[in-house]
């Protein structure tokens, strides 16, 4: 196609969808099935960014430190490992421990032992967004990225045949003459098999997409669920020790 012939055919275009906005134009409707699965489509990208979005608060609540690590990721730069707010009050207790007197009161002890325990939860806080991350997180970011993108790369390139198909009927209607209708005609016939063979296309890939998104969410969540059920039962965990430690403490004093 030539440069003018392009330039032509955009127009057509745009002159389409402004007489389709003005409600005078020509607008071939999509397959009821097409139309539902288009609307699935979008409303599960729609649903999964959010979900995105929500674990990625789940490992990290603080934004600027999100925004930190978006930025590593985006120039595939290594993240800095920092503590957590868990592991920075555990390694304070400690500090204030040893910096006090650092003798073995039950005051002194007591802070050792809590800030241990503290510095514990924060590393297993830090392995639990790791796993989360690796396991769900990206995994969700990829296919947003790789398999939704080609399934609307194919749903744009069905609205844009729909609409020569819709500007090769409007021809055709106002063609005048046995020549210029038997052209036009020919221009319709492989507008509309164009246009008809991508809606099968469209529909199969993104039939495809919303069932493998399906099943690999599910997958995810299932993940997710054993990711928490184990974080929370090493919490749980190292609190009983610490209350363990603290009863023993008091009892020592």
């Amino acid at each position: 196609m030539s440069f003018g012939d392009s330039m032509g055919t955009m127009f057509n275009r745009a002159k389409q969808l402004a007489s389709e906005s003005l409600s005078d134009g020509v607008k071939t409707e999509y397959e009821p099935e097409v139309i539902i699965l288009i609307g699935q489509l979008e409303k599960t990208r729609e649903w999964t960014k959010r979900f995105l979005e929500r674990q990625m608060e789940l490992i990290q609540p603080n934004p600027a430190l999100r925004a930190e690590s978006f930025f590593h990721e985006t120039f595939d730069l290594k993240k800095p490992d920092k503590m957590t707010n868990t592991e920075r009050f555990g390694s304070n207790l400690e500090a204030a421990a040893h910096e006090i007197d650092n003798s073995s009161t039950a005051y002194t002890q007591g802070l050792k032992r809590f800030g241990k325990a503290e510095r514990e939860l924060g590393l297993a806080e830090r392995r639990f967004g790791r796993e989360v991350e690796k396991s769900c997180i990206l995994p969700m970011r990829k296919f947003l990225s790789e398999e939704f993108d080609a399934a609307f790369k194919e749903k744009s390139a069905l609205d844009t045949l729909r609409l020569d198909l819709d500007v090769a009927k409007s021809k055709y209607a106002k063609a005048k003459g046995m020549v210029e209708q038997e052209k036009a005609d020919k221009v319709l016939q492989a507008a509309q098999k164009d246009f008809d063979r991508q809606q099968d296309f469209t529909k199969v890939i993104i039939g495809r997409t919303l069932n493998s998104h399906h099943n690999s969410h599910t997958i995810q969540l299932k993940e997710l669920q054993r990711l928490q059920t184990d974080y929370y039962k090493e919490c749980s965990l190292i609190m009983r020790e610490l209350e363990e430690e603290f009863a023993r403490v008091q009892n020592s004093s």
